[in-house]
């Protein structure tokens, strides 16, 4: 009678169930590192943003001229997806444009407002007032027309329109404090 030697190998089944479990792992580790990297996008654009609007208060408040002097303003422009920091004569200062990157502006529905519903300011407009440093939004005619605690506007990635995607939602305090939800 003949031996039958058995060689040490793999067999098609046995390569096939590694070779799936691999791509497997492969695949959620490539879908992991995606969403890692759209989330460093958004904390990046969220602390320019901040950076920015931290920046208007600073000037603002370091302006010389009293009370009637010069002022800075973030211009939230959710059309043309960009911040805009100007001075009091709408000068642009710096400007934060997300137009060819995958963050977009999203503005609380019904536009950029305080909280309340009696407010309908004519521009999307961030002031911070000259003394205190308080935010305000304003009408063309500078006058403050809100009264409310807060304003907000949320950074999200363009392409997840559904919201389920990163996003931070940069609210502020009409104390001029800013916080990120």
């Amino acid at each position: 009678m003949r031996k039958i030697k058995f060689t040490s190998g793999r067999s098609l089944i046995e390569v096939v169930i590694i070779l799936s479990i691999s791509i497997f792992l492969l695949y959620i580790g490539v879908a992991t590192f995606q969403r890692f990297i759209d989330q460093q996008r958004v904390n990046a654009a969220t602390e320019n943003a901040v950076g920015l609007i931290q920046k208007a208060r600073s000037l603002t408040l370091s302006s010389r001229g009293g009370s009637s002097g010069l002022y800075y303003y973030i211009d939230v422009d959710s059309y043309a997806n960009r911040l805009v920091l100007r001075d009091q004569w709408g000068n642009s200062i710096e400007v934060l444009d997300f137009a060819g990157t995958p963050i977009l502006i999203e503005p609380p529905v019904g536009g950029f407002y305080f909280a309340k519903s009696d407010c309908v300011p004519s521009n999307n407009d961030l002031r911070f007032e000259r003394i205190t440093g308080d935010a305000k939004i304003y009408g063309n005619d500078w006058e403050s027309i809100c009264t409310s605690n807060y304003n907000w506007f949320k950074l999200r990635l363009k392409k997840d329109a559904s919201g389920a995607g990163p996003a931070h939602t940069i609210k502020i305090l009409n104390t001029g404090s800013i916080q990120i939800l």
